[in-house]
């Protein structure tokens, strides 16, 4: 039982981020940055801790070359990992409200060098994100995107389990996942 309380609190430890909308910035040595996407502010900058580490360890593990295979094509992943229903269904409604609310010009993110980016929308353990999967570049989604993404990853991945979608020669990618998943390595 200790055990288990003790897995708890590390979790709760390690999830700074309450239910909200947020926009992230990604570097090459694991800090994450985390802004409100309604009003800017600055909410969390981690240095260390159980989600940096997954960061570290995830662009230390990766390769250069695996970016252009990827690039070449329309790619969706399947991670396998379940995600709870409800939480996965209100994200989703909240992400395409928000995305929906640019209008039909879209919702354009740009990753400035030496960061990735990407914003996300967080519901209990659950993040759907938009991420732009490079530095120097900037993309742009509207809810035709966001629904060709979500049915792709629908159609190729179990529902509700964690997965992305990528398009042709461009970095940007729509995902679902856990909010411990590193997400958007480049």
């Amino acid at each position: 039982m200790r055990f288990f309380t003790a897995l708890i609190a590390l979790a709760s430890a390690a999830l700074a981020l309450e239910d909200g909308a947020y926009l992230t910035h990604v570097h090459p040595n694991g800090t994450v940055i985390s802004y409100d996407a309604v009003t800017g502010a600055l909410v969390e900058t981690l240095t260390e801790g159980p989600l940096v580490d997954s960061y570290r360890e995830a662009f230390a593990n990766k390769t250069r070359e695996k970016t252009r295979r990827e690039l070449s094509k329309r790619f969706t992943s399947c991670w396998g990992t379940p995600l709870d229903r409800f939480n996965v269904d209100f994200a989703v409604g909240e992400f395409k409200a928000y995305i929906g609310s640019w209008g039909s010009g879209g919702y354009t993110l740009c990753a400035v060098p030496p960061a990735n980016a990407y914003y996300s929308k967080i519901v209990g353990q659950v993040r759907i994100y938009y991420c732009i999967n490079t530095n120097n570049w900037c993309g742009n989604i509207d809810l035709v995107d966001v629904n060709w993404a979500l049915l792709q990853m629908d159609t190729h991945c179990a529902p509700y389990t964690s997965s992305y979608f990528q398009w042709d020669g461009s970095p940007e990618i729509i995902g679902k996942a856990l909010v411990t998943t590193a997400v958007c390595l480049g």
